[in-house]
């Protein structure tokens, strides 16, 4: 695979040198006739304002450490820039390139969202191998392109935990009509890297998945797509130099001849999540577009028996066009499986032992999520290819549940953002 990766990641060098030079001002394929490469791109400009309690900060997910303002352009603004260079009939190479505000320390090769190859063997296969989107939810293949869909952004309490963007491997899928019905089956296998920031500071920690393997299933008729999927990974985190100094005096404290510390470490460590788990997701997705009317809705679960992020999360948009104005509310809520946890009194083994029962509960609880939103937005096609929307959120974040937000308190808050963007593509 990395043989394959490495050769992919040639051409995409060379396709991204090609996209200055030939792509046209006037928003159309750079592709003119009988030439196999065509070149487009997607765009964002954004201006995010938060009425938040100080110090709270507002992400648009967990990959993404904002500066401490409450008026941003980096949110939600970002540039794409992709390119399709058809082989021949039945092979495609694609690469994408995403610049967008990431977290501090990030690598170049992290805007390469795409780099992968696509060969049809027939015309109901498609075999893809290399750098492509994990395909998890409803908006997988354009999360990143805002005029594709009707919201300033995707859901925030759905999307925001879960920033992975790319998986290295490879799928196959399937495509069938049946009574005009469009199905698909899909199969994919492979690993990622992804990288979070922890709510409570800039601190981050690194996931990676590796055998990672998943199937979905879509249906398609009228307007309406129905899409489930489950998928699995072996899941590793690694953290700071000082969490795993926490973790080693966890371990030590269960050696300990009090029953009592020794379950109260045991929890502590298992909860820190530090430790390599499987991970398990589920997800059903439904969305209908036609005659003016507009609708979605996504849940998901995700087990993880170690850590905060085991959790529930769905949202529910509706929405409605008047010619070139479209009107929508949406609502969302995540839960996270994991408790409130309590600090243990450790004061009689010594400070040491209780400096680190206080700061990892409070890095458990500060990673909690539990928060509820309702959006209200409206969006204008002043062109084809571009848009103009305008979206109010408010949020009720429950107590010790503020980590979809950066540096919250431990109590509860009512949060707002107004957000103003005009998407377009090219």
């Amino acid at each position: 695979m990395n043989i394959v990766l490495r050769h992919l990641s040639a051409v995409g060098v060379a396709l991204a040198s090609l996209w200055g030079g030939v792509a046209h001002a006037d928003g159309q394929d750079a592709k003119p006739e009988g030439n196999p490469l065509r070149i487009n791109g997607f765009g964002t400009i954004g201006l995010t304002s938060s009425f938040a309690p100080p110090g709270w900060f507002f992400r648009r997910d967990a990959a993404q450490y904002p500066e401490p303002k409450s008026t941003a352009l980096e949110t939600d603004s970002r540039l794409g820039l992709q390119a399709h260079y058809e082989v021949n009939p039945q092979l495609e190479l694609a690469s994408q390139v995403v610049l967008k505000r990431r977290l501090r320390g990030s690598k170049p090769i992290e805007s390469v969202e795409w780099l992968f190859a696509s060969y049809q063997p027939v015309d109901a296969v498609t075999v893809r191998v290399g750098r492509t989107n994990p395909d998890l939810f409803l908006l997988s293949d354009y999360r990143n392109v805002g005029v594709a869909y009707p919201w300033v952004r995707p859901n925030t309490e759905f999307y925001a935990a879960l920033p992975l963007y790319t998986i290295d491997g490879a799928d196959v899928s399937y495509t069938w009509t049946r009574d005009d019905a469009r199905w698909r089956v899909k199969a994919f296998t492979g690993g990622a890297d992804a990288r979070a920031a922890l709510a409570s500071s800039p601190e981050q920690v690194e996931f990676q998945l590796r055998s990672a393997f998943g199937a979905l299933v879509t249906r398609e008729q009228d307007g309406l797509l129905m899409r489930a999927t489950l998928a699995g990974a072996r899941l590793t985190a690694k953290s700071s130099a000082e969490a795993y100094q926490a973790q080693a005096v966890l371990q030590s404290l269960q050696s300990s001849p009090d029953p009592t510390v020794v379950s109260q470490a045991a929890e502590l460590e298992r909860n820190w999540g530090l430790a390599p788990d499987t991970a398990i997701f589920a997800e059903l997705g439904v969305s209908y577009d036609r005659d003016d009317w507009l609708w979605s809705a996504e849940y998901s679960r995700v087990a993880v028996s170690t850590g905060t992020r085991s959790g529930q999360a769905g949202y529910v948009s509706v929405g409605r066009r008047f010619g070139d104005v479209t009107l929508y509310g949406m609502a969302g809520r995540m839960v996270s499986k994991l408790g409130v946890q309590s600090t243990p009194d450790w004061s009689g083994l010594g400070a040491l032992a209780q400096q680190v029962a206080t700061e990892v509960a409070y890095g458990i609880n500060s990673s909690r999520a539990r928060q509820t939103s309702l959006s209200l937005g409206t969006r204008w096609d002043i062109h084809p290819q571009m848009a103009l929307k305008l979206q109010l959120d408010h949020y009720w974040v429950s107590e010790m549940g503020g980590g979809l937000w950066v540096g919250p308190s431990m109590g509860a808050a009512q949060p707002n953002v107004l957000s103003a963007t005009m998407d377009f593509t090219f």
